[in-house]
């Protein structure tokens, strides 16, 4: 019985070490998992330095397509969904209608620039070592992201569970960039 216990409480552990920040939430399990931003609502107002040396806020992603990716170097569902983001990424740079964004969620410089460097990713990142940019999106979990159009409102909301695949980004972007064209 003593084993059972035991192991109970080692799984709980190992439950709660490894998932992806689901904290900060007491009674909101909806707001948690959809965030303060949502399909259909406008970006709020931010301000990031990317690794490039870039300042981008919302007034900057107007006119093109956005995506913004929220996450952290010590999360495994981060972590997977990178290749796709990186793919993405490449994919899309050169074009002037197409932007992107990484936001490290409450880790340093040094952390992030580290982990981008070993790991050979090329995206631009803004590492915040607070969450106040973070909180202005989602009270909790992460990889979070946000596809918005020309105006600047969000279009698509991934978050871990489903993580977003490949196919799945790159059909949403595709359309809005496409849309956008036509547009001009």
């Amino acid at each position: 019985m003593k084993r059972i216990t035991t192991l109970v409480i080692l799984l709980c552990i190992s439950f709660l070490i490894t998932s992806c920040d689901r904290d900060d939430c007491k009674d909101c399990k909806e707001k948690t998992e959809t965030g303060n931003v949502q399909i259909g609502d406008v970006l709020p107002d931010f301000s990031v330095k990317l690794s490039s040396g870039d300042i981008i806020d919302r007034k900057s992603l107007e006119g093109k397509i956005s995506v913004i990716l929220f996450f952290s170097t010590t999360c495994p569902d981060c972590r997977a969904l990178f290749p796709s983001i990186e793919r993405i990424y490449k994919e899309n740079k050169d074009n002037e209608k197409f932007i992107f964004l990484a936001i490290g969620r409450a880790q340093s410089e040094d952390v992030v620039r580290t982990f981008m460097e070993e790991n050979n990713y090329t995206f631009p990142y803004s590492p915040q070592e607070t969450r106040d940019i973070y909180d202005l999106f989602a009270p909790s979990i992460v990889p979070r992201v946000y596809i918005s159009n020309s105006k600047t409102t969000v279009e698509e909301v991934f978050i871990d569970n489903p993580l977003a695949t490949y196919d799945e980004m790159k059909d949403i972007i595709d359309k809005l960039i496409e849309e956008l064209c036509c547009k001009a």
